[in-house]
């Protein structure tokens, strides 16, 4: 078994989507992606979000709350604003962004490296780790968005998905499938079993 590491964040993630929450409806964060439910996503905004310069950067890039907190939260009320976005339009919207930004970079970085065929044995298994493993909209939409790969959550490993060591305890398992690991939304980490008959 070999473990392929590609580190890099790959956009706002859950910061959106909490620093939202926080503005709009004084909560910490979606719970169970109900708001993002209620709401309507404007895939307008979604593309003019999208041309933000870091989405065309390659990897390895790193992002945080320099980029992605407050002024950002601001900026994209603003727009919504202009757009005449609801307030549970803002969180789907925000919430279809990260599904959708987890989609493109797992296209463009991540399936090319991938040497399986579709519906074989070794179809790959996309573990999500992090505080967005419990929003159940956010997962229903990767798992609409990423149809050639299974989808799951480290919490069927018997794993904490906010566990720190997620990651070494995800190399632990020594899965028999390759595995990708999202830890929404910093790292991707691939483990890759050996063919038979081959040794590290």
């Amino acid at each position: 078994m070999k473990t392929l590491q590609i580190y890099q964040s790959f956009g706002a993630g859950n910061m959106l989507i909490d620093g939202l929450m926080q503005r709009l409806f004084s909560k910490p964060y979606d719970c169970g992606g109900k708001h993002a439910e209620q709401g309507e996503v404007s895939q307008n905004l979604i593309e003019r979000l999208l041309k933000d310069e870091f989405y065309s950067k390659p990897p390895p890039k790193s992002t945080g709350r320099e980029v992605f907190g407050r002024d950002f939260v601001t900026s994209f009320l603003e727009m919504a604003t202009i757009d005449k976005l609801s307030s549970e339009d803002c969180i789907a919207t925000a919430t279809e962004l990260t599904a959708q930004v987890l989609c493109m970079n797992y296209n463009l970085h991540i399936r090319p490296l991938l040497q399986y065929e579709q519906n074989s044995v070794n179809t790959p298994i996309l573990f999500i780790s992090g505080g967005g493993v419990y929003n159940c909209y956010l997962i229903r939409r990767l798992k609409e968005l990423i149809t050639d790969c299974n989808i799951d959550t480290t919490m069927n490993l018997n794993i904490d998905p906010k566990a720190k060591e997620v990651k070494s305890q995800v190399v632990l398992v020594q899965p028999v499938k390759p595995v990708l690991l999202v830890m929404l939304c910093y790292i991707f980490d691939l483990i890759l079993q050996d063919p038979p008959g081959t040794h590290m």
